[in-house]
């Protein structure tokens, strides 16, 4: 499926890249310190701007194929909650994901076993 066209080729997934983090929550926290130790989960709310808008091959190396758009986007500022809504939205988010996860394992599994040419298939990132 794809999300848009660029360069008449798909742009068949979306990235980003968060730049700028560590200041923007270093001074909320001044403002509001609040004591952390090793192994603390915490919410963090973050307001970004895109910055830049970038798109590489979707599969490694694969330079006439579909594209993935990476979006860098700068934080601006951020800071710490326990608001019920954010966690909220964020285990719907997981659990999401998790469902994804275990699909796409699951079509992984099925093509692996349609496989016929002995070799391991790398994804995106090479591994």
């Amino acid at each position: 499926m794809s999300i848009e066209t660029y360069d008449d080729r798909d742009v068949i997934n979306v990235a980003m890249n968060l730049v700028n983090t560590g200041d923007g929550l270093s001074e909320s926290l001044r403002i509001a310190p609040i004591p952390m130790r090793i192994g603390d989960r915490h919410l963090l709310l973050v307001e970004a701007v895109v910055k830049e808008v970038r798109h590489r091959p979707a599969v490694k190396d694969e330079w006439d194929g579909p594209l993935t758009l990476v979006g860098v986007l700068k934080a601006e500022s951020a800071t710490i909650t326990d608001n019920a809504t954010v966690r909220r939205l964020l285990d719907k988010h997981k659990r999401a994901l998790e469902e994804r996860r275990q699909i796409e394992g699951q079509q992984k599994l099925e093509g692996v076993d349609n496989d016929d040419d002995g070799d391991d298939d790398e994804d995106e990132d090479g591994d």
